[in-house]
């Protein structure tokens, strides 16, 4: 039993085998996604409510889903840091270099980074194929921590100065 994208038969003539005698083919359609969390999307936007993004493209991009997940949002997003776990098969990882952890299964969890502030990286994302499943997370920028703890504590000390400008 093997399962396979029907554009990849059309693209890969390996691929696209002779059938016998027997043979059953069963075509469904699975539609793939990916989830994209963190500083992406725009804040405003109801329609950003929903982080799983469905697609059909055979070879939609890393920067192409970033894309459709509405972006790097410019005040809170650090785009030193946008990250894209996935399981990667144990083979793919030692074709790369990397040895998988000792008992590591057929499949490993792994941890792409991106720095989209690097001109090479923004190349590179546009080649490197998202898959089913994928996850995008964009971290928060230091300054946004920062923000936030502003926007708490503005309220107290400015009800503070107008106490003090009546009680004067």
């Amino acid at each position: 039993s093997e399962r396979t994208l029907l554009a990849d038969v059309l693209f890969d003539p390996r691929q696209n085998v002779q059938l016998r005698q027997g043979d059953s083919v069963i075509i469904t359609r699975e539609p793939r996604h990916f989830l994209a969390l963190g500083a992406v999307g725009q804040s405003a936007s109801i329609t950003q409510l929903n982080r799983r993004f469905p697609f059909e493209d055979r070879q939609l991009s890393l920067a192409d889903a970033v894309a459709r997940a509405g972006g790097l949002q410019d005040d809170r997003a650090n785009p030193e840091a946008v990250f894209l776990f996935r399981y990667e098969r144990a083979e793919t990882l030692r074709r790369m270099g990397l040895e998988p952890p000792a008992g590591a299964q057929v499949e490993v969890p792994t941890v792409y980074r991106a720095d989209f502030t690097n001109p090479t990286t923004l190349f590179l994302t546009q080649r490197f194929p998202m898959r089913d499943n994928d996850l995008i997370f964009v971290s928060n920028s230091p300054f946004t921590d920062y923000q936030k703890f502003i926007a708490i504590i503005l309220p107290f000390t400015q009800a503070g100065a107008q106490a003090r400008a009546i009680g004067g």
